[in-house]
């Protein structure tokens, strides 16, 4: 089934009139998470990393650099911003399967900023980039396999899994802000696609402890999506069928599994963004089921801490029974973002939510290591229960709800709890988190970077964002003022 060039045609003859309201605005709350996320990274120990080296590649003052002084040429601001909104791993994720908005957001809003374009051009950008990642990714094995009638779940990741994919989303963003064509708009994506990282997630998923590029170096990806773009608008070709065939994409990056039908299902009726968890806790999204129900006991019982004699916490196999998950013993604020027995302790002492749960001083609070010595973990017996969407097509892995369950053990009793969706999903009204909550996060990871006026602003100007016909103030106000 050819895949490509229809993309590319929705791509670039979905106009901004054509997104449903209801993308519009989601896409703003994911761009207006991305930069929480983000914010908060520049106080990291990786986030300064970054922030040091995009100082060091030099050139001129493009583009701004998201809670930095500083503004660096388009593709260094790029690069930063996008390694910076996943830094913390409190950036949303996508169906429980993958993160999407760290690989298109940041270049589309550095590109805007040096095109000068306006904001509902800047919103098509980002939702029409979305997509194409979320489709293509959806359409390779991810994080499980569905096997059978009914579906059974397999509960391994293929050895060649990766973020690559992202890279078309950006190609994406970036074309359509850059006006391609349709046959540029195919250069822009085999170009990504041609040059996308090598899917090396289950090397670095097996090889505690946890490395800073993690499951992708996200400012590459997103650097990779913008040059190409930048390259097909001078002329540079690319494969126009870099996704078809039996030599296709998918092929060439070690996936035993593609579904191009599920790239074009419903295309332009159906929008992957409106499906996307917000996270309230920086660490993976598969513990953050347990996590709320850790924390839900604690509140509801009153435990405290000396109280409590073990939790027992049953939960996705995935977190369950891969080697970064299992940490044990925390080196700095990279490991706490995977470590099951560190996060689910942190949830306990209520040190989990938004920046917190990665800051030296909970990181170096004895109760907390006192605490994770108490957790076990395990498998959840009703794993083949997960909820599957089908898109009406056949079971593929995008999972919208998981099971976990908790048992803490204190005051000579069991408290028990178990549950399906976490805090931030978006099938349930007690999950869904409204834009309040969205503000609340973002004033969270904004505070000891940007003042409290500058916050407000940045909230004001991305709600607005499709009425903007400058975007000046927006960028300016996303400068530092508050000192490292």
């Amino acid at each position: 089934m050819e895949t490509t060039r229809p993309l590319a045609d929705f791509a670039i003859h979905t106009t901004f009139e054509k997104l449903p309201s209801e993308v519009v605005h989601q896409t703003k709350r994911v761009l207006l998470d991305c930069v929480a996320c983000a914010l908060a990274a520049t106080r990291t120990d990786k986030g300064r990393i970054v922030l040091e080296v995009g100082r060091e590649l030099g050139g001129s003052a493009e583009v701004t650099i998201w809670g930095d002084r500083h503004r660096a040429p388009l593709t260094t601001a790029a690069f930063v911003n996008a390694e910076l909104t996943n830094t913390m791993d409190l950036d949303e994720v996508l169906l429980n399967w993958g993160h999407i908005s760290p690989y298109v957001m940041p270049p589309a809003v550095a590109l805007a900023e040096r095109e000068r374009a306006r904001g509902c051009e800047l919103v098509r950008a980002m939702a029409i980039g979305y997509e194409v990642a979320a489709r293509i990714g959806g359409a390779l094995t991810a994080v499980v396999l569905l096997k059978g009638c009914p579906p059974q779940l397999e509960t391994t990741i293929p050895p060649a899994w990766g973020y690559g994919f992202g890279a078309f989303g950006a190609a994406t963003a970036a074309g359509l802000l850059l006006g391609l064509n349709v046959e540029r708009m195919l250069s822009a994506l085999g170009i990504a696609g041609h040059s996308s990282q090598v899917p090396g997630c289950m090397k670095w998923s097996h090889s505690p402890p946890v490395a800073m590029h993690k499951y992708a170096l996200a400012g590459l990806v997103a650097h990779t999506g913008l040059v190409a773009a930048l390259l097909a608008r001078r002329g540079f070709t690319g494969d126009p069928s870099v996704l078809d065939g039996e030599r296709g994409y998918w092929r060439f990056v070690g996936s035993d599994f593609w579904a191009p039908e599920l790239v074009l299902e419903a295309l332009g009726a159906r929008w992957s963004i409106l499906e996307t968890s917000f996270k309230l806790y920086p660490c993976c999204r598969y513990i953050h089921h347990s996590m709320d129900l850790v924390a839900r006991l604690v509140a509801e019982n009153a435990l405290k801490p000396d109280e409590i004699e073990t939790i027992d916490v049953r939960l996705f196999s995935r977190a369950a029974g891969t080697s970064v998950f299992a940490i044990r013993e925390l080196r700095d604020h990279m490991d706490i973002q995977f470590s099951v027995s560190y996060t689910i302790a942190a949830a306990a002492l209520g040190l989990h939510r938004g920046p917190r749960l990665q800051s030296p001083e909970t990181l170096a609070d004895p109760r907390l290591h006192e605490l994770a010595r108490k957790v076990h973990v395990d498998v959840d017996p009703r794993v083949a229960e997960v909820r599957y969407h089908t898109h009406g097509l056949r079971p593929v892995q995008a999972i919208d709800r998981l099971p976990a369950t908790v048992a803490i053990r204190a005051r000579g009793s069991v408290f028990r709890a178990e549950g399906e969706y976490a805090l931030g999903d978006p099938w349930t009204e007690a999950t869904r988190l409204s834009d309040e909550d969205l503000r609340a996060k973002f004033r969270d990871c904004a505070d000891g970077v940007l003042d409290r006026p500058r916050q407000e602003r940045v909230i004001e100007l991305i709600e607005q964002l499709e009425k903007l016909r400058e975007l000046d103030e927006l960028f300016a106000s996303l400068r530092a003022v508050v000192p490292a």
